[in-house]
């Protein structure tokens, strides 16, 4: 009988488990722009000198590009700039503020922030 329970103790414990599992993975967060399959990436970035441009390439799905340096960013005040690439999943971009460009940067959908030389 001791034997039994064990066995039984232990299958319990497997039927948690996977309930579990699943659970978590049910339970996680829908991007609602990949189920539409719009895409998007927001960049943020934080200059005290001036109002940066944002140089960008080589986007995915469809390439967009832009002559260097590139268009000026929007202003969202507190010295934080913002540019937004609609259905894009993929881009590289670089900063350039006063002539002086950031690294090179490579990003994926989503929303990015950047200050200093980050």
């Amino acid at each position: 009988m001791a034997k039994f329970k064990k066995i039984l103790a232990l299958v319990l414990s497997v039927c948690v488990l996977c309930t579990v599992g699943v659970l978590a993975v049910t339970a996680a967060p829908v991007d609602a722009d990949a189920e539409t399959g719009a895409a998007g990436i927001i960049v943020h970035y934080y200059c005290e000198n001036g109002t940066p441009t944002i140089y960008y390439w080589n986007s995915l799905p469809t390439n967009k590009e832009t002559s260097y340096p590139g268009p000026a960013m929007t202003s969202e005040g507190n010295h934080y700039f913002k540019y937004t690439f609609s259905d894009v999943t993929k881009i590289n971009m670089l900063f350039v503020v006063n002539g002086v460009q950031s690294a090179e940067l490579t990003r994926n959908s989503g929303e990015w922030w950047y200050k200093g030389s980050r």
